[in-house]
């Protein structure tokens, strides 16, 4: 019996020849063409079923009144024909968070009907994707309660999406890019670290952990956090405890 850095050697005799396989390499190969094939089918039917089934699953959380409300659309798109998550960079003129990354979204105004038009309304201003061309697919439980500031996640598909032809509005986003889901679900690419706010309403100082996605431009924070309880309904087995759900209670 041999060994490689995988594993078991495999013999396997074919008439006058003897042919070696590694059995962990197989495997590995197999379950790569397993996870190609999961990726590419992101968007289709059947996955987005399940994940807004497992959307529905989560604790929601009744809105407060006491605050504004904010909403974000976790884009969904294929570029090039591969299944991604869109983002923005906001720009450095900006007076909050300005110079980070996040999901198009912003403040629900009076005349919104419902945090899915404020997502979609400012999706268009934004990055110029029309209200009528995003396929939405379910609305997350609030984001961030504790910080005084709860944000909806509205999760739609926008379709094939080419970033050369959107046109962001320069007041507000510097740049528009994509990463595919495959990347974002590589453990390999993404972390946590701890993050501590004080709430001087309340007195108290926040302390929770978030993830950090090593993209460039790197996505962290709220954003970071959003993506991670997003991945995890969509691909449950590889987010089992995802570190957004301290942030829907």
């Amino acid at each position: 019996m041999v060994f490689c850095n995988g594993g078991i050697f495999l013999k396997i005799s074919a008439g006058r020849r003897s042919i070696i396989y590694c059995r962990a390499c197989m495997h590995r190969t197999a379950s790569r063409t397993q996870s190609e094939n999961r990726f590419k089918s992101a968007l289709g039917p059947e996955s987005r079923a399940t994940t807004v089934k497992n959307i529905q699953k989560l604790k929601h959380p009744k809105p407060r009144s006491d605050c504004r409300t904010y909403a974000v659309l976790v884009s969904l798109c294929r570029v090039d024909g591969v299944p991604s998550l869109l983002y923005t960079l906001r720009s450095s003129d900006l007076k909050s968070h300005s110079g980070q990354v996040s999901f198009p979204g912003g403040g629900c105004d009076p005349t919104d009907r419902d945090v899915i038009h404020t997502a979609l309304r400012e999706t268009e201003e934004e990055i110029g994707v029309p209200q009528s061309s995003v396929d939405v697919w379910a609305v997350m439980p609030p984001i961030a309660r504790q910080l005084d500031k709860p944000i909806f996640p509205v999760v739609g598909n926008l379709g094939d999406v080419s970033i050369a032809d959107l046109k962001h509005n320069d007041d507000e986003v510097s740049k528009i890019f994509a990463v595919p889901l495959e990347f974002l679900c590589d453990r390999r690419n993404y972390g946590h670290t701890v993050f501590r706010r004080p709430n001087f309403s309340r007195k108290t100082t926040l302390v929770f952990p978030i993830p950090v996605f090593v993209t460039s431009p790197r996505v962290w924070g709220l954003t970071a956090t959003v993506t991670e309880l997003f991945l995890s309904c969509m691909y449950k087995d590889l987010f089992p405890k995802p570190y957004g759900r301290y942030l829907t209670l």
